[in-house]
């Protein structure tokens, strides 16, 4: 595949040649509201034996013997399952929305069987009669495809990964669907912890806590910041003679070099 984009820093792809991964599901997990999907599926890449597939990122470092970089994607062989995982907790909406759909239809390109973005969602926004811990957010060719219904609510606006995956998902009848649980708190490893059974089907095996999680102190970009509000635009930047560059209110790129 070509690239649309300059990559700024380090950036490989471990198979020269993408392989026919039609049969491939794919969970998707950065940090939103909840961090769900930031603590789950980072849980599932300390708890399964993985090989990394492909990576982005300004940094990279080994890691139980593999290659590992700021967004990492693995491969799981035995269950046929590409897990898509921020190994630092990347904000979703300290991204700007370009850079959230060019990584989607990047991903989406790979023609695998079914993307999963699985997130977090406010509390507030369940139904009082509803006592369901998990909304369904499936696109129309995941609901043909695999028969799952939608929970989640009308009129909840979606950002970030989940709304690219969809919106772009959609376009190209490729199934896609948010896996969201619901959360009391901006960080809920309870939500996290509970959501672990949904991957069952998925990854063939039961998936339980305690929450596994990734020590990324070391971390260059970590280094003189009090929180870890970075962004991956530093990862991706747009050729300047192919796209006109946009003003955005987010996080200054040059903090990850």
């Amino acid at each position: 595949m070509k690239p649309r984009q300059r990559i700024r820093g380090t950036f490989f792809k471990m198979k020269e040649e993408i392989p026919d991964l039609s049969e491939f599901d794919v969970l998707i997990g950065f940090a939103g509201w909840g961090n769900v999907g930031y603590y789950s599926v980072n849980h599932l890449v300390e708890t399964l034996k993985l090989e990394t597939f492909a990576a982005w990122g300004n940094s990279s470092w080994f890691y139980k013997g593999r290659l590992e970089s700021i967004v990492t994607v693995y491969i799981h062989e035995t269950s046929k399952t590409l897990l898509v995982a921020s190994r630092v907790p990347i904000p979703v909406t300290s991204v700007n929305p370009q850079n959230w759909d060019e990584f989607a239809t990047e991903l989406l390109s790979w023609n695998c069987k079914r993307y999963i973005i699985v997130g977090g969602i406010r509390e507030e926004t369940r139904a009082p009669d509803n006592s369901d811990w998990v909304a369904y957010a499936p696109n129309f060719s995941y609901t043909q495809k695999f028969g799952v219904q939608r929970t989640f609510g009308e009129r909840l606006a979606m950002v970030g990964p989940l709304s690219s995956f969809l919106v772009i998902g959609t376009s190209l009848q490729i199934p896609v669907m948010g896996l969201l649980a619901y959360c009391n708190y901006e960080e809920d490893p309870e939500a996290s912890t509970l959501i672990l059974s949904e991957f069952k089907e998925i990854v063939g095996q039961e998936i339980t806590g305690p929450l596994k999680g990734f020590d990324h102190s070391f971390v260059p970009i970590q280094q003189g910041s009090t929180h870890t509000h970075e962004t991956i635009e530093a990862i991706f930047q747009e050729d300047e003679d192919e796209v006109e560059e946009e003003d955005f209110d987010g996080f200054d790129p040059d903090d990850l070099l």
